[in-house]
């Protein structure tokens, strides 16, 4: 099928206005119910505009993303359009597959039928997705939350809050590494390299340089530090053992700084992690595979990485969401397929093979073959048939 754009009742243009929303919403609710949206080929379609848009206007998106974030070519490829690209075609491989109905079996209560779970669409969807990825803050995941409560409608929320690493090493040759490679990335002047994405607008560039001129950081800044206000930009910002009760460990950052906390024992960062918000990510970098298990066992989060970061929400087979304080619901690959599915339920029996022991009047006799079958008591059935 030969699609080059979205179906217009798929995405609409929405008035800025409540009456215009409300419009929309009631057409596409429409159009749910005609059913249209619910078959493979409608689906398919869909799929096939949206890997059409990403690699016709793949020039386009980066120019935006370059002149919005000064996103290099690189950054704009791998973390925002393949992502899309590669799940639209894992989609498109496997959406005959997902939307297979799956077969289960029945026991003894339904003797003979057969069951299957059908995977069906929740119906119209409202994505709320800003300028970056989906904005992790709790507070915005409380009002959606509280308004999504009122009419309960079902909610996907990735929020986030921190995102620890701990690091099984030195703290010297920590920030010695971090400031080599750092120098590596983006030069000595990092206020010059065209690989360092801007911060999108003056608002957000103030609220993080207010987390990093919080007094009780100052004289912390072991790396960086430097900042730009006309270009919006901040060099990469390392910090030694903030303050709990510093801003920048209390509030989400969103922009280059990176605040360290040292512990005595390895294993007290888990008990730390553990004292804040269930994170949206966790990461471990070490060799001791006692500490992995550990690590893995003992510390909440969303999802974990060990001797890496981030690139776990490239796997289409593994769930990418919060839990708690980082949200709730997951999604990526069919994770994201059953997230908007509600599973249902089906039982079919045919008319012949009821058998009486089902309907009153409940005799002794018909009791104890009843409670034989249900308990799977093998020698029960055969007394409770001849009347023992």
């Amino acid at each position: 099928m030969d699609v080059s754009v979205f179906n217009p009742t798929a995405v609409p243009v929405v008035p800025p206005t409540a009456q215009g929303v409300e419009k929309v919403a009631q057409d596409l609710r429409s159009v749910y119910s005609s059913g249209k949206t619910k078959t493979f080929e409608w689906r398919v379609s869909q799929l096939k505009a949206l890997l059409k848009i990403t690699t016709r206007h793949e020039k386009d998106i980066f120019e935006a993303l370059r002149s919005d974030l000064n996103k290099s070519e690189h950054d704009a490829y791998f973390h925002e359009l393949y992502g899309v690209s590669a799940s639209c075609t894992l989609a498109l491989k496997e959406l005959h597959r997902w939307m297979m109905p799956e077969r289960v079996n029945t026991s003894m209560v339904n003797f003979p039928s057969t069951a299957e779970i059908v995977s069906e669409p929740l119906g119209v969807v409202l994505v709320i997705s800003p300028w970056n990825y989906p904005f992790r803050n709790s507070n915005v995941g409380h009002i959606i939350l509280t308004a999504a409560a009122k009419h309960l409608t079902p909610v996907v929320l990735e929020l986030g809050g921190k995102c620890p690493v701990v690091v099984d090493s030195n703290i010297d040759l920590v920030i010695d590494a971090l400031s080599s490679e750092l120098e590596n990335f983006y030069g000595k002047d990092p206020m010059q390299s065209k690989e360092l994405s801007r911060i999108i607008n003056s608002r957000h560039f103030d609220r993080v340089t207010k987390l990093l001129d919080d007094k009780k950081i100052s004289g912390k800044v072991v790396i960086g530090g430097q900042r730009d206000k006309a270009n919006l930009k901040i060099a990469p910002t390392v910090i030694l053992d903030a303050p709990e009760d510093s801003l920048i460990m209390n509030e989400e950052i969103f922009g280059p700084l990176l605040p360290i906390v040292t512990v005595d024992k390895i294993e007290d960062s888990f008990g730390l992690i553990n004292s804040k918000g269930k994170p949206l990510a966790a990461y471990l970098f070490t060799n001791d595979k006692k500490l992995k298990e550990e690590f893995i066992r003992n510390v909440s989060a969303g999802g974990m990485a060990i001797n890496e970061t981030i690139t776990h929400i490239a796997e289409p087979t593994l769930p990418f969401g919060g839990v708690g304080e980082s949200g709730m619901g997951a999604y990526h690959g069919k994770f994201s397929f059953d997230t908007f599915s509600h599973k249902k339920a089906v039982l079919q029996r045919e008319f012949e093979g009821d058998v009486d022991i089902r309907y009153p009047p409940f005799t002794p006799g018909k009791v104890k073959l009843k409670r034989a079958l249900l308990t799977g008591d093998i020698l029960g059935i055969p007394r409770a048939l001849i009347g023992w």
